[in-house]
């Protein structure tokens, strides 16, 4: 049979580990959340004919890593279900 002060070792190691589990979890999730909800300046940009987004973010967005990420974050940013665009178009790109 076990010890009373054993199990109840355990059981408070076993509290305190869900706790900073609990805790890890909440405060990963607000500073990801607060990097996220940074506001940015955009730039409107209007698309020329043989303008492609690609070209557009190439030139205009100060982007790091992957230009297939900043292609999909402008598309979200402008509601784009396609990367067709269109002479005359007004389109809005992150300014940094």
């Amino acid at each position: 049979m076990k010890s009373p002060k054993r199990t109840l070792r355990k059981g408070r190691c076993l509290v305190l580990l869900t706790l900073c589990f609990i805790i890890f979890s909440f405060s990963y999730g607000a500073f990801s959340a607060q990097a996220n909800d940074i506001p940015r300046e955009l730039q409107p940009v209007i698309v020329r004919s043989g303008d492609t987004l690609w070209d557009l973010v190439s030139q205009y967005y100060q982007y790091s890593g992957d230009i297939r990420a900043a292609i999909y974050e402008v598309r979200e940013i402008n509601e784009l279900d396609s990367v067709e665009l269109y002479p005359g178009q007004l389109i809005y790109i992150p300014a940094y």
